[in-house]
Formats: structure tokens, sequence, C-alpha cells
């Protein structure tokens, strides 16, 4: 019976071995696997605070553009109803005059103002339409091209473009960094509200030379200067206030490089070549009555 009984214990003392080592081993298998999961859990973690932290970055960039482009649309919408009102009048004044110049001259036939009654024939420019011709096909045909380098753009740049972009004889800005924001599509030109004004003129007071009430570009006193503009598409960039004058010849200048940028976009596809040289002509004889003052 005794060695029944020792046996006994021996086999008990053994199944008690076994189990307290397939708990070890079930205890370190739990353990490994808890460690997986929280390391695991931490990852996700991680990545999900990386993901929302791109998220948000990326909320606030889209943001900035869409503030961007509604002041860029406010801007555009403006200067679309500053045209309108242009057109309008030129229906009634000047502008009728410069259409009945432009059909003249479509015609082959100019009135001279200094002689109401006499007509004499008139002659396009053979050698600029030639480079009109070229200027327009290959900007169209090809979406690429260096236009600034092409002889027509050289041209116009040199006899109208750059004349116009000259504020005065002391000017106070560079024309020439006013022609690449134009060139860009980055100059916004807007009217300023009286409120908006009166914080030009206190910002002006810090400025050197001081000249709250004078236009930043060609430097004259004024009374009013109700326009504004700047070179960058940047929200934060600084604004530069110009009297009427001024204001014309910047527009004058955008609507050149608009009409180029429309063409180029193949907008113009369906019109004939001397339509568009002749719509150029009314262009570059806006920056010209804009440059005069007129």
């Amino acid at each position: 019976d005794l060695a029944a009984m020792n046996d006994k214990f021996v086999d008990q003392v053994n199944m008690t071995a076994e189990i307290a080592h397939s708990r070890e081993l079930v205890e370190a298998e739990l353990e490994d696997l808890t460690q997986k999961l929280f390391t695991e859990a931490n990852t996700m973690v991680a990545a999900e605070k990386k993901a929302r932290a791109e998220a948000e970055k990326t909320a606030g960039h889209l943001r900035n553009v869409i503030a961007d482009l509604e002041t860029r649309l406010s801007s555009e919408t403006m200067q679309s109803h500053e045209l309108k009102d242009r057109i309008e009048k030129m229906m009634h004044g000047d502008g009728f005059r410069m259409a009945s110049h432009a059909a003249a001259l479509m015609a082959g036939m100019k009135a001279y103002p200094s002689s109401p009654g006499a007509q004499a024939p008139i002659r396009l420019d053979d050698q600029l339409l030639t480079e009109f011709r070229e200027f327009a096909i290959q900007t169209q045909s090809q979406r690429q091209t260096n236009y600034m380098n092409m002889s027509y753009m050289k041209s116009v740049v040199s006899a109208d473009v750059e004349p116009c972009l000259r504020f005065g004889p002391h000017p106070r800005i560079s024309s020439r960094n006013v022609l690449d924001a134009i060139a860009l599509n980055r100059i916004h030109i807007e009217e300023m509200t009286p409120q908006i004004a009166a914080e030009m003129r206190r910002l002006q007071q810090t400025s050197e030379p001081y000249n709250p009430n004078g236009c930043q570009a060609c430097g004259r006193e004024c009374q009013q200067c109700t326009y504004r503009f700047r070179m960058s598409n940047r929200a934060d960039s600084e604004w530069i206030q110009v009297d009427t004058m001024c204001r014309d010849r910047l527009v004058a200048v955008c609507e050149f490089y608009g009409f180029v940028r429309y063409l180029r976009q193949g907008i113009f596809a369906s019109r004939s070549i001397m339509e568009l040289y002749m719509e150029t002509i009314r262009l570059r004889l806006s920056m010209f009555y804009a440059r005069i003052g007129a």
C-alpha cells in the first residue's frame, strides 16, 4: 500500500509540474501577445496622430487657398464690374471713337480729326501684322512657348507697355516689378472704401519719404487716392495706393495681357487673325490713352 501511495504521489507531483510548466508557457505567450497588442496599439495611435496632424495641416492650407481665392474672386468681380462700366461709357464717349477708329482701319480708311470731311487711305504695318500672325499661331499651338521673347511681344512691350508703366518723372515703384506681376497674373487692383483709405493714409505716415496723401506709384499729391493694388497672390502682401490716372495705366496693361493670356489658352481659336489683330490695336490704343491721361 505504501508503494502504491508513493507512486500516486510521484504521479501527482509530475502532473503538478506539468501543469505549472504549461501555466508558465501560457503566461509567457499571453505576456508576449499583450506586448505585441500594446505595440500595435501605440503604432496605430501614433499613425492616427500623424494622419490627423497632416489632415489638419492640409485643411489649414486649403482654408488659406480658399480665402485667397475668395479674395481674388472679389477682386476679379470688382474689376469685371468696372470693366462693364467702362464699356458702357465707351459706347457713349471716347470708346465709341476708338471703336470707330478700329472699324475704319478694318475698312482700310480713317477719318482724321483735324479735317472732319476728309478721308485718307491708311495701311497696316505689314511687318507687325506678320509678327502678330506668327505670335498668334505659335502661342495657340505651343502653349509652353516663351512668348515674351517673340518679336511681336517685344515690339508691343517697348512701344506701349513700358511707356504706359512709366509713372511720371519721379516714380516710387519699379515698372519692371509691376510688369512682371502683370505678366504672371499676380496683380490685384481694387477700389478702396473710405475706411481702407484712412488706414492706408495712417500706414503711409510711417513711410519714408512721408507722402500720406500721394500716389505711391507716381508720387503726385492727390486729395483722394481711391485705388490700391498689390503685386502678389499672398494675402499678406503689401498694398500700394494709387490715383485714378495710374490705376487706368495698370488696368490698360492688364487688359492687354489678359487678352494675350486668353489667346494662349485657345479661347479665341474661332476668330480670324485680322479680328484678333484689330483687338490688339484697340488695346494698344487704350494704353496710349491711359498714358496721356485721356
